[in-house]
């Protein structure tokens, strides 16, 4: 199976499953996004109306 669509990608098997492996760990969230997300969740969030106000408080 993967040999079928390595060859339909035009590439080789190796290369295949390394974008394979990487596309799949590249979707895992690291701990601080983790965070971020269940910060959101929980409607934790702030309310920004004015992009350049925000930045200038930075």
């Amino acid at each position: 199976m993967l040999k079928e669509e390595a060859k339909a990608k035009q590439c080789s098997l190796n290369s295949y499953v390394e974008k394979v492996l990487a596309d799949d760990i590249g979707n895992i969230p690291n701990e601080a996004t983790k965070a971020a997300i269940e910060e959101a969740r929980r409607g934790n969030l702030e309310r920004i109306d004015n992009i350049d106000d925000w930045l200038e408080k930075l």
